[in-house]
């Protein structure tokens, strides 16, 4: 018998603090080189990091209180993400607040960028549901909750193509030049980042897409759900091929 595809690894029990009830709560970071992943969640004005060795099982957790640099009041936190620059050997930690973003040094926890913003994205006329980037094909999305699509140009000044999908959404993810976003009725839907064409649209689940991740390197793409489940699909665009979307794996 083969092994399975995909299969169950060890959970990470939360050992401080909780995790606030947001979609795309969660961000991870793997460095095969070193065999360490880390992972980070939010709760309310506090960052939850967590990193642990696939060999050693050692697991290592911590948080980190975000505040106003102006005002060194707490300041409530709405998203975090692990980014690893190709010029860094360890990822950084990019808070999203209701004020701005700041930019974190993971292992010595120093403020490296703090960006205030005071006026809105005038491309969108509702809120900001989620960001994504790809940064294969340099291609950066917004998306908000009336279902706009925004594609932005490289240097982010201006709108190269704006797609109204009609479906009130909630998380979005870039993987060949295919804007992947799921609704809050729980479809995963499919445009073309060039032309804004609807490619697919798939009944994923019963209730929200929470979160959609990607793996550029495979065109595999994973979605999570207020329903419990997660589904792994498969994405394949390459000609002569015809386009498809094949379901892998679901777990609830």
């Amino acid at each position: 018998m083969s092994a399975p595809m995909f299969e169950r690894s060890d959970d990470m029990k939360l050992t401080v603090g909780s995790i606030s009830a947001y979609p795309n709560n969660l961000s991870v970071c793997c460095i095969e080189s070193r065999n360490i992943t880390y992972a980070c969640v939010v709760q309310k004005t506090q960052v939850h990091t967590v990193n642990w060795d696939s060999k050693s099982e050692s697991v290592s957790w911590d948080s980190i209180n975000v505040t106003d640099t102006a005002t060194d009041k707490p300041v409530d936190v709405l998203q975090a993400a692990l980014v690893l620059p190709n010029v860094r050997s360890l990822p950084l930690l990019v808070v999203g607040t209701a004020t701005g973003a700041q930019v974190l040094d993971m292992r010595t926890r120093k403020l490296l960028e703090q960006q205030t913003i005071e006026t809105n994205f005038a491309e969108h006329s509702a809120s900001i549901a989620d960001l994504a980037t790809c940064r294969y094909d340099e291609i950066t999305c917004s998306c908000d909750c009336s279902g706009t699509i925004n594609v932005w140009s490289k240097n982010m000044k201006t709108v190269q193509l704006r797609i109204a999908t009609g479906h009130p959404l909630n998380a979005m993810n870039v993987l060949r030049r295919q804007v992947i976003v799921g609704t809050i009725r729980g479809r995963v839907l499919l445009y073309s980042a060039s032309g804004g064409e609807l490619m697919a649209e798939i009944l994923a689940h019963s209730r929200a897409v929470t979160c959609i991740s990607v793996a550029p390197e495979s065109a595999y793409v994973l979605s999570g759900s207020e329903d419990g489940r997660f589904i792994v699909f498969k994405l394949h665009t390459r000609k002569p091929q015809p386009y498809q979307v094949r379901r892998f794996f679901v777990e609830s």
